[in-house]
């Protein structure tokens, strides 16, 4: 058994394999955005998630997330 990062790459065959064969069962329900706000801020979606984003925290600065509910 061969292993990348950990994952079995015959799971990952037999699930290209799987496409392959039926394409519908690959075409994924979901989609995902960014907008940039300004600054250092956007705001990204998966799906129906809108996960806090800020750059802010990733530069050393002042961590301002600005955070949605849904």
């Amino acid at each position: 058994m061969t292993k990348i990062n950990g994952v079995d790459t015959k799971v990952i065959e037999n699930v290209v394999e799987n496409y392959k064969k039926n394409p519908e069962e690959g075409i994924a329900g979901w989609s995902s955005s960014v907008e940039w706000i300004g600054g250092f801020y956007a705001e990204a979606q998966v799906g129906d998630h809108k996960p806090p984003f800020s750059l802010k925290s990733q530069i050393g600065s002042e961590d301002l997330i600005r955070v949605q509910t849904q």
